[in-house]
């Protein structure tokens, strides 16, 4: 599945999912919910190494040999790819030096304030916060919280018994790498929320939920800070949160009994693409193909295609380092690539390795092979490529 397509396909998922999520009140099946679809981008990224159908026929091609003259007037002349990396790179490196720099600054204040244990929990007051939150396992609290403290920390306690900063720094991480991806930023809005309907519902079983939602009121007009770990500077949540506090839990189950199975179909549709490409491989069973697959144009046209897509990796042209990289793949019924695999692993460098895999991935649609019948089969190929200094 395209990276693209698998995108649009999880946004369609997620708004479905939030258009029920606002209204129940199954804060920690949410919050698996939630912590599943944040780790939904990754899945394009995962290997699937389905082997081959053991009744394939089989080709191997002649070596393609590759220069070093070849390769270096071809990266002169192509596009240089390094660009895009530069320009992701870039937003991970920026949001990495802010995340840091923060964390930097509440361990100096975390240094400067006054600490005590409740029931085995780190508990710091210092002047410097202005909100109460939690920094890991530890409570952090300004010192004029006066009457309501035994609210707040009660609330705050509930989020480190519960580990919620696993799923803050899980969050954060995943929206460091996927900047790019808008849906991550609308999760983590989501995780941050519903982490804070969790300790809201834990704190109402423990105080009047009159008393307790005077409490959480009480720091809406409280200075705002810039930090991500905060959850009480934004008033239109903190609306929210009381407006949960006194829902009642009656839609909650209708709800579920839809958006389930739509998170379900969501995170299924890669795992249902691999097993569709499984089901087609039970179809060629059997099958002996006569004639074997074709490159569009023939090989001197293969030849040419991976004379200039391939790069000959730097690391390894400054070594004066050389090898042959045996690519398998499976050109199937319909003519696409399959299945890129390499034949000699342990024989030749995991930097050839990755670049020969990268250039047959890219390779166009082929001719498939026939059978006897004159009917087209799936085939599996063997391309040497010659790494060559």
């Amino acid at each position: 599945m395209e990276t693209l397509e698998f995108i649009l396909l999880q946004a369609l998922g997620i708004a479905v999912f939030l258009g029920f999520y606002r209204r129940s009140g199954e804060h920690m099946l949410n919050r698996l919910i939630l912590l599943g679809l944040v780790l939904l981008p990754l899945w394009p990224y995962l290997e699937w190494n389905w082997p081959a159908p053991a009744t394939l026929s089989s080709w191997t091609l002649s070596d393609v040999a590759l220069s070093k003259v070849t390769t270096s007037i071809l990266e002169e002349s192509g596009f240089n790819w390094n660009w895009l990396w530069i320009l992701y790179a870039v937003p991970v490196v920026l949001l990495l030096i802010s995340r840091i720099g923060q964390m930097l600054v509440l361990s100096k204040q975390l240094k400067q304030g006054r600490t005590s244990w409740v029931n085995g929990f780190r508990i710091v007051h210092s002047p410097a916060f202005t909100e109460p939150f939690t920094l890991g396992r530890t409570v952090c609290l300004p010192p004029d919280l006066g009457e309501n403290e035994a609210g707040i920390l009660a609330h705050e306690l509930v989020h480190v018994r519960q580990s919620h900063f696993v799923d803050l720094w899980l969050t954060e991480l995943l929206c460091i790498v996927f900047w790019f991806n808008p849906l991550m930023w609308l999760i983590r809005k989501q995780i941050h929320l519903n982490l804070e309907y969790l300790s809201d519902a834990a704190c109402a079983r423990q105080f009047e939920v009159d008393t307790y939602a005077q409490t959480l009121y009480a720091y809406v007009q409280s200075k705002h800070t810039a930090l991500w770990v905060n959850s009480y500077s934004r008033f239109d949540q903190l609306k929210m949160r009381i407006s949960m506090l006194y829902s009642t839990s009656k839609i909650k189950k209708k709800a579920y009994l839809v958006w389930v199975p739509v998170f379900a179909f969501t995170l299924g549709i890669g795992s249902c693409q691999e097993q569709d490409a499984i089901s087609q491989g039970e179809t060629i069973e059997n099958t002996e193909a006569v004639v074997q697959p074709s490159y569009p144009g023939g090989m001197e046209a293969l030849i040419q295609f991976i004379s200039e897509h391939v790069k000959y990796p730097e690391s390894l042209k400054a070594k004066n380092r050389e090898g042959r990289v045996m690519v398998g793949f499976t050109i199937d019924a319909e003519g696409m690539v399959k299945n890129v695999n390499v034949k000699n692993p342990d024989q030749v460098d995991a930097e050839f390795q990755a670049e020969a895999i990268r250039v047959v991935n890219a390779m166009p649609k082929w001719s498939a092979a026939q059978n006897s019948d004159g009917k087209a089969v799936a085939a599996e190929m063997v391309l040497p490529i010659v790494f060559k200094l």
